[in-house]
């Protein structure tokens, strides 16, 4: 393994431990274009400082036009020479880990690390060889001092952003964003991959397509989930299969043909209905010479004057309302059981050849 390679490791080790107390190893990159480089910032007089207090700053080829922020916070500078500069945190920079970001007619020169506040004591000592460490980073050497690491990470040595799966050693992003790899092979389907892990989650079963398949996806319209612990092949007819299982159940069952017929299929002709119901618990509306469905009806035919719960055939015996006939029926008459109110004059007073219910005998 190279040095190249042994940088990025620990690189990658840095940024494990500190986490989002430390900026990327681009952050100290010096511009590519020409004029940017002929500026350069190369030290801060101190790694840490407390807002208020007066951090300076040395490199080369400094000029007036030169200005600078602290995470995009800009401050004012003081360029005392071509090499020496300084500038004030201000009172209100919170702490922890900042960002000195220099430029020189908007284009940047250089960016720089630097702890404010107490943020130095949540660093740990990190026996790593400063040379493998980029120059951006602080960290806390064997003896607890705070020191800088010493590589020099270019532009063209910058971490690459991830772009295909499965890819390492690179930033992610949305396209192509980080993934746990721990138990990720269950959640992937068998011959994919996902962050290069091949999968082993089963496929999506076939659609059903025939009668008694398995290890198929019903659509619950041509077939349907059949539970076989509810029925055998004894349930079944000769000849038919239904889940997979063959119907043994001989014979065919025939279709009702006669009135009172069981054992058989209803149909248009014959349908079924509720014998208990609909005809036993009725026999008594049904005439007595009817039978349906084994049940005779109990309702006769009038057989004398004046009989009710019975049927009028309409010869011999016919429907009367007995609430008016009264008034239709001679006095000491009865038709239907109802007794007549009406009185016939006396015979004297009726003409001889007129009849009112009496003949006349009145000349």
């Amino acid at each position: 393994m190279g040095d190249t390679e042994l940088r990025k490791l620990f690189l990658f080790i840095i940024m494990t431990i500190h986490g989002g107390i430390l900026t990327s190893c681009s952050d100290l990159e010096v511009t590519a274009n020409g004029f940017s480089r002929s500026t350069v910032v190369t030290d801060l007089g101190s790694l840490s400082a407390k807002p208020g207090e007066v951090v300076t700053f040395t490199g080369r080829s400094f000029t007036d036009d030169m200005t600078a922020d602290i995470d995009g916070q800009t401050i004012a500078i003081t360029i005392n020479d071509s090499e020496n500069g300084s500038f004030t945190i201000p009172a209100d920079m919170h702490a922890g880990l900042l960002r000195i970001t220099f430029k020189k007619n908007d284009q940047v020169v250089a960016r720089m690390p630097l702890l404010a506040g107490n943020a130095n004591d949540t660093l740990q000592i990190t026996p790593i060889p400063l040379a493998y460490i980029c120059d951006t980073y602080i960290l806390k050497d064997q003896f607890g001092n705070l020191v800088r690491g010493e590589g020099k990470c270019d532009p063209d040595q910058a971490l690459p952003t991830c772009t295909i799966d499965g890819q390492t050693n690179c930033i992610a992003n949305e396209d192509a964003p980080s993934a746990l790899k721990l138990g990720l092979s269950v959640k992937v389907l068998t011959g994919q991959t996902a962050a290069g892990v091949l999968g082993s989650a089963p496929l999506r079963p076939v659609d059903c397509s025939s009668d008694g398949m398995d290890a198929c996806v019903v659509d619950g319209t041509n077939y349907k989930a059949a539970k076989l612990v509810n029925y055998s092949g004894t349930d079944i007819r000769t000849g038919v299969v239904i889940g997979g299982v063959a119907g043994v159940l001989s014979g065919v069952t025939p279709a009702c043909g006669t009135d009172g017929a069981t054992n058989c299929l209803a149909n248009n002709s014959f349908p079924s209905i509720d014998k208990a119901n609909s005809l036993i618990a009725n026999a008594s509306k049904m005439k007595s010479d009817l039978t349906l469905l084994g049940v005779t009806g109990t309702l006769a035919n009038c057989s004398s004057e004046g009989q009710g719960t019975c049927v009028a055939d309409g010869m011999s015996f016919k429907a009367m309302d007995p609430s008016t006939a009264a008034n239709k029926i001679i006095f000491g008459q009865s038709i239907g059981g109802v007794s007549g109110n009406v009185t016939l004059p006396a015979v004297a007073r009726v003409l001889t050849g007129t009849n009112y219910g009496i003949s006349g005998t009145n000349l």
